[in-house]
């Protein structure tokens, strides 16, 4: 899709926040824990697509 040089330099945003809040903050013995990591992937997904878009727009 021919993505510019900031897209890269951005999908560090979506990794952190998958790596360091998602897994990091993981535990598998509260429902309720579990549940907001969770509801967090729609954030992620808001970041991904504004990733994109600044991917391409710029």
């Amino acid at each position: 899709m021919k993505f510019s040089n900031i897209y890269f330099i951005f999908l560090i945003v979506p990794l952190l926040h998958f790596f360091v809040y998602q897994i990091g903050r993981l535990d598998i013995k509260s429902p309720i824990k579990c549940l907001k990591l969770f509801k967090s992937n729609n954030f992620l997904g808001l970041i991904i697509f504004l990733n994109l878009l600044i991917g391409k727009i710029l």
